[in-house]
């Protein structure tokens, strides 16, 4: 008996020894910075002017992520009573590091993104001519906070909050 339970004892030791280095070499998966995005997105929230008055503003949002999970395209729509804007934006992901154009089609601007991801979150900022605007989105399951500051245009600052559709 002793034998057999020795030999059992054996067995389950290689049987998780051998888990271990399996586990041990396969590499980690990395999530996409995009994950989760992919989608329609609608919601509201309150844009800021340069001469400091604010309103509330509606907005719509979609994102296409590429197949490989590291390319995002994005459309987002946006109006108030006084104020729209049209933003494209192509941006690709190498790890953690987010580089890509950005066009505002109702006022012909036009930029470069550059940010980084973590977790849920990605920062970063577009440079173009005379134009800097900040970015930072949150994004939490069916949920997507936003929030926008530029320097350069008649707008300052946005703060939205999407859901998705």
């Amino acid at each position: 008996m002793r034998s057999r339970n020795g030999f059992s004892s054996s067995l389950a030791s290689i049987g998780i020894a051998a888990a271990l280095i399996f586990m041990l070499s396969v590499p980690e998966s990395v999530a996409s910075p995009f994950s989760g995005m992919g989608g329609a997105w609608a919601g509201a929230g309150r844009v800021t002017m340069r001469d400091g008055t604010s309103e509330p503003i509606k907005c719509k949002a979609t994102y296409k992520v590429g197949n490989s999970g590291t390319e995002l395209n994005q459309v987002l729509r946006c109006a108030s009573d006084s104020y729209k804007f049209n933003v494209r934006s192509d941006i690709e992901a190498d790890g953690n590091t987010l580089t890509g154009g950005w066009t505002e089609t109702t006022y012909n601007l036009v930029g470069t993104f550059t940010g980084k991801s973590k977790g849920a979150k990605i920062e970063g900022k577009v440079r173009g001519s005379g134009l800097l605007v900040g970015v930072a989105l949150l994004t939490n399951g069916s949920s997507q906070r936003v929030r926008i500051l530029s320097q350069g245009t008649e707008m300052r600052e946005v703060n939205l909050n999407l859901k998705k559709r």
